[in-house]
């Protein structure tokens, strides 16, 4: 990275890249950072993106519908804890104001719901409570409510959306400092995106190749004709013995071939879901290339060494032309290298391998 911070935030982008995001500049103390960085995986490099409007460590950043990314909430540069939320287009590459949470809050839990909102929970306030309270931010009004309170007050949980679409909220710590073991699960009023009317998944009837992996995406449209990308779908493969899909947050959709066969994978978003059929096909063989012939030339008689790459173990037919001179077809055993003698009329052969 070109800054070194910890209580930062990683998140997985639709185009694949990774959004770091604030933290903290220094091991111990208040040091709160603005700026964000994008890793791009082809790359593998690190680079400067639009600077956060406030500096924050231990917020949370969630994707959205659409590809947004919500920052909330976190420590301050004075160790104190937040309540203004901000989001990353990443299009533009910068951050813009949104509403601010009703609790300032930092080290809380955040998961996006399948109606794509977004749930917070828990974490501490400025003078080291830990908070039982809940809050819901709707992307469309830009803005956060209080929804019910957690039954354990706790800093620092986790906050994982379940395939049922409610949220396993676990663990933490206590105002104390010490490590919680329970866990309490928050159920949606709803669990489908309003107006969302259908889902589009993409590419249609994709082949997957033994042993890979590709990425496909769920398209949402809704009743004024809009569309937005899901991130808040649910995934799901009918026969996981042939091919499966990830259905987390940080790497949602991604289907992997296991077995030759085919699976159906869909991406749902309450009762409403789309799907495709999936074909995992093993993998294409590698042609044979010829990289060297041994001697260049030669007088009739005189033994030809090919060799190249991809000649495989197995039996075969193919043609051999010496100088633009098309020679019969015969049966030939493809090793590393494979030998021809040349006569008048016609090519002798060995396998040598």
């Amino acid at each position: 990275m070109n800054i070194a911070r910890q209580s930062h935030t990683a998140t997985l982008l639709g185009n694949g890249m990774v959004l770091i995001a604030g933290g903290s500049g220094q091991s111990s103390g208040a040091s709160a950072l603005s700026a964000a960085e994008l890793y791009d995986p082809n790359a593998g490099t690190f680079s400067y993106t639009g600077a956060m409007l406030t500096a924050r460590a231990s917020h949370t950043a969630t994707v959205l519908n659409g590809g947004g990314v919500l920052v909330a909430g976190g420590w301050d540069l004075n160790g104190k804890a937040l309540a203004s939320a901000e989001l990353y287009d990443p299009t533009a590459g910068s951050f813009a104001a949104t509403g601010s949470l009703s609790v300032a809050r930092g080290a809380q839990a955040a998961a996006l719901l399948n109606n794509g909102t977004t749930f917070v929970a828990g974490g501490w306030d400025s003078n080291a409570n830990t908070l039982a309270s809940t809050e819901i931010y709707d992307p469309v009004a830009g803005a956060f409510s209080v929804t019910g309170s957690l039954n354990t007050p706790r800093g620092q949980p986790l906050a994982t959306l379940l395939p049922s679409g409610m949220v396993l909220v676990a663990g933490g710590l206590d105002s104390n400092g010490n490590p919680l073991a329970s866990a309490e699960l928050y159920p949606p009023a709803t669990l489908t995106p309003p107006g969302l009317v259908s889902i589009a998944l993409s590419p249609l009837n994709p082949s997957v190749t033994l042993g890979l992996s590709q990425r496909l995406t769920a398209t949402g449209t809704f009743s004024d004709h809009s569309t937005q990308i899901l991130a808040s779908a649910a995934w799901s493969s009918s026969a996981s013995a042939s091919a499966t899909v990830t259905s987390d947050a940080s790497n949602s959709g991604s289907v992997y071939g296991v077995a030759q066969g085919t699976a159906t994978v869909s991406a749902c978003t309450g009762s409403i879901c789309g799907s495709t059929l999936v074909t995992v096909a093993a993998a294409t063989p590698a042609l044979p290339s010829i990289m060297g012939l041994a001697p260049g030339s030669g007088t009739v008689g005189s033994w030809v060494a090919i060799s190249g790459e991809n000649f495989g173990a197995t039996q075969g037919s193919s043609d051999v032309n010496f100088g633009g001179a098309a020679a019969s077809r015969e049966t030939i055993f493809f090793f590393a290298e494979v030998c021809w003698q040349l006569t008048a009329d016609t090519f002798a052969k060995k396998a040598e391998g």
